[in-house]
């Protein structure tokens, strides 16, 4: 996994991307994240988010250990328990990445939008939008 220092935080992708180079650590970690998460998912939030320049649906589930968040026209990200790791839910099987096709400028988007926010606010790392 590629490990990336941002806020403060240390947050790892299967994939390098590159608007986040800067904040790309060298060094490799050896502390493992949890990728197995459970097919016995529950939404526990809907609603419309303007995401690659048009209003599309956002729902986010819960996937003990860890949450999935899923924008309409987009692919599904899971976001590890406790925010340390965001990766596509299909690149993952039994708990290993399996899988890395390139990421579409539409997943990019909601990788280093709503699904980083997520994920910062998982370890109490809170955004404002700039809009705000």
């Amino acid at each position: 996994m590629t490990h990336y220092y941002l806020v403060g935080e240390n947050l790892y992708f299967p994939f390098r991307i590159s608007r986040l180079e800067p904040f790309r650590l060298i060094e490799s970690s050896k502390e493992q994240v949890h990728l197995l998460f459970s097919n016995c998912l529950s939404m526990f939030a809907h609603t419309p988010s303007w995401i690659g320049g048009t209003e599309r649906q956002l729902e986010t589930w819960s996937a003990p250990p860890g949450t999935i968040l899923k924008v309409s026209g987009g692919s599904d990200f899971y976001i590890a328990h406790g925010g340390k790791a965001i990766v596509r839910t299909n690149d993952v099987v039994e708990g290993s990445i399996q899988q890395l096709s390139d990421l579409s400028n539409l997943d990019c988007e909601i990788l280093l939008g709503p699904a980083l926010i997520l994920a910062l606010a998982m370890r109490s790392t809170w955004g404002l939008h700039a809009s705000a």
